[in-house]
């Protein structure tokens, strides 16, 4: 019987399913931002970018990388009842403790966001988006991709009730919107985990990661974590040691080349399974990493030349005081292409279990960016952060392809 008569998903089919969901999750942030932006200003998009970039630095290493986990298990054929088990104690623990966590930091030193805001913002971006995002990826490792689907479909539909509550009662402070936005985590946390439960008939009962998990689940929370800073250290920088306008239409032309980048980001994911089922057979991974590559360098390709047309949208939907972020965005319309090109090579280095690799040259890559940002923002500014961005991703890339020629003896690539 073959995988789609018994009812999983082709590599085609959950792709698209990964895609839909991914474009659901970033249309939702999207939406959010643009309500932020006319509710407020600038000024307040930097300072809820930045207090997001740092929960995106923290929460997955205290979530243990529990969505690559789950992936990895299904892998190994444990059972589905224990895996959302250990995602659900584990995401929820790490959240309350990175929550906590950065508004007892918040406090003591100035992080250019309010220790309240961080609290509830964490109620977001690290139970919400943690809880979701696990389940979904244990969905599509499942070849359920239509699950996942659903999962962030229910998340988008509570978030946006709230952006529009907050709308209605006319929100005028950051603190405001960071309750409405918190609070929408939570319900959103609460519906993922009890639609998964009852989607897939498990009951949840007490089970842990093994310490072999734990180890792996150790580097992949590093590497999630570095990705993470990689991607948005510049933005909490330009709002601590910046200019906040400038780190908000940064912010804002940021939001729009991650929409470029979906359908590679959701091949990438959909296919994670793959990459460790083939990760022994050295010639079958290579096919699968450079099919894949070419495929998401095209469509990065063709999502930057579409960034550089479409652009002078930006102020159009935001507001006329984002002129500026017309020129950031296509000032990063090449970003795309490396970030789509990236993810399968680091994806080959994971399925091959050369997990500490790919850690190494992201990590590596995080603290490049890191320095950089912090020599040149404060006198190049914005055009510093991006000069930042180019040497870092261009870097990993060439890391990943070094290292990914040297996993699988490919003398061709």
């Amino acid at each position: 019987m073959s995988r789609s008569e018994a009812g999983g998903d082709s590599l085609l089919g959950g792709a698209s399913w990964a895609t839909l969901s991914e474009f659901i999750q970033i249309g939702a942030g999207l939406v959010t931002t643009i309500a932020l932006a006319r509710l407020i200003d600038e000024v307040a998009v930097a300072v809820v970018a930045a207090g997001l970039s740092m929960h995106r630095l923290v929460q997955p290493l205290l979530a243990l990388g529990s969505s690559q986990l789950a992936v990895r298990a299904v892998a190994k054929g444990d059972d589905a009842s224990l895996i959302v088990s250990r995602v659900l104690t584990t995401v929820t623990a790490g959240s309350i403790v990175g929550s906590l966590g950065l508004g007892l930091a918040g406090s003591i030193v100035d992080l250019g966001v309010s220790p309240a805001v961080l609290m509830l913002l964490g109620a977001s971006e690290g139970l919400a988006v943690a809880t979701v995002g696990s389940l979904v990826a244990l969905a599509e490792a499942l070849k359920r991709a239509a699950v996942g689907t659903a999962l962030k479909l229910t998340s988008a539909a509570v978030r946006l009730c709230a952006v529009g509550f907050a709308w209605l009662t006319g929100v005028e402070s950051v603190l405001g919107w960071s309750a409405w936005i918190g609070g929408a985590g939570v319900v959103t946390a609460a519906l993922a985990a009890m639609y998964a439960l009852r989607r897939f008939g498990l009951v949840v009962r007490p089970s842990r990661w093994s310490r072999e998990d734990a180890r792996e689940g150790s580097l992949l929370a590093v590497n999630t974590s570095a990705q993470s800073g990689l991607a948005d250290i510049d933005k909490a920088l330009l709002n601590g040691i910046g200019n906040e306008q400038a780190a908000g239409h940064y912010a804002v032309s940021y939001r729009i080349i991650s929409l470029a980048y979906v359908p590679a980001t959701a091949l990438a994911r959909s296919q994670l399974a793959e990459f460790f089922r083939l990760g022994a057979d050295r010639t079958a991974v290579r096919a699968l990493a450079r099919r894949l590559g070419w495929i998401g360098g095209a469509v990065g390709l063709a999502a930057g030349l579409g960034i550089l047309v479409a652009a002078p949208l930006i102020p159009v939907v935001f507001g006329d005081a984002f002129e500026e972020s017309v020129r950031l965005a296509r000032l990063l319309a090449w970003l795309p292409i490396v970030k789509s090109v990236q993810y399968f090579w680091a994806n080959l280095l994971t399925g091959t279990g050369r997990q500490k690799q790919r850690v190494a040259a992201l990590v590596s890559a995080g603290a490049v960016n890191a320095c950089l940002n912090l020599v040149l923002i404060p006198t190049q500014g914005v055009e510093g952060a991006i000069i930042a961005t180019g040497v870092s991703e261009l870097g990993y890339l060439a890391a990943l392809y070094t290292l990914g020629r040297r996993a699988t003896g490919d003398r061709e690539w």
